[in-house]
């Protein structure tokens, strides 16, 4: 199996309800590993070897998922000493699923949403929320470096407070060409989908989000790259306004 990073945004996209915990209730996946789990037909707890040995559960023969793993690139400095300068990555068979394990009986827990504030999630990424003062009515919200707007009569102010959220995350606000908006505007809104339906939340509306989506593709299909930026993204998001038990 491959990987396809349009069909596995196009999944987030249109998947029907959240992820929640399903996969990381014994171990912590990033959400495109996630969908690259749903993708592999899994609906379970995933973990690696270690983790199942240390809950007391062993993995049978040849039943091993796909995992995307990161492989660190290194380069000599000035020094002569080798320093990582980015990474790239690799699919590896290096998951289990639980029905794939033997050994102790263990109690799974129940699959939960996701628990998230916006405060956490501004202090942490050094987003900060300004009042909006802009004239144009038809404007939801705007954001301009490491701060955005809402307008108070934005038809779904948590979905478009998720939209600038993701500009900024996705370094928009620094400044981009015309050329460019079509991308920053399909990696905003996509990101801002996702976060919505992980939060599960019923104050927007999924269509009109996917219209708003296909009319900025114009028919086109996200590059890779651009594709990746949007789950990096979400990432950074939600662990950023994870509330932590025992914290």
């Amino acid at each position: 199996m491959e990987l396809d990073y349009n069909q596995l945004i196009e999944q987030a996209l249109t998947i029907d309800g959240a992820i929640g915990t399903t996969y990381s209730r014994f171990y912590n996946y990033s959400i495109t590993n996630q969908y690259f789990f749903m993708l592999q037909g899994i609906t379970e707890p995933v973990a690696n070897f270690n983790t199942w040995r240390k809950l007391g559960r062993y993995p049978k023969k040849n039943t091993a998922k796909l995992v995307i793993t990161p492989v660190p690139l290194y380069e000599k400095n000035k020094d002569g000493e080798k320093e990582q300068s980015g990474c790239y990555f690799r699919l590896k068979k290096a998951v289990f699923a639980y029905s794939d394990t033997f050994g102790d009986e263990l109690e799974i827990p129940e699959v939960t949403a996701i628990d998230w504030t916006i405060e956490r999630a501004e202090q942490a990424l050094n987003i900060e929320r300004v009042p909006f003062e802009s004239t144009n009515g038809n404007s939801h919200g705007y954001s301009h470096g490491r701060k955005y707007a809402i307008n108070p009569m934005a038809t779904y102010p948590l979905k478009t407070t998720m939209h600038e959220l993701a500009h900024i995350v996705l370094n928009h606000t620094s400044g981009f060409e015309n050329h460019e908006r079509s991308t920053a505007e399909f990696q905003a809104e996509a990101t801002a989908y996702i976060l919505m339906n992980e939060f599960q939340s019923e104050e927007w509306n999924k269509d009109a989000s996917r219209a708003y989506i296909q009319n900025w593709l114009d028919g086109e299909k996200p590059s890779e790259s651009d594709i990746k930026a949007v789950f990096v993204a979400v990432n950074k998001i939600l662990n950023a306004g994870k509330v932590v038990e025992n914290e």
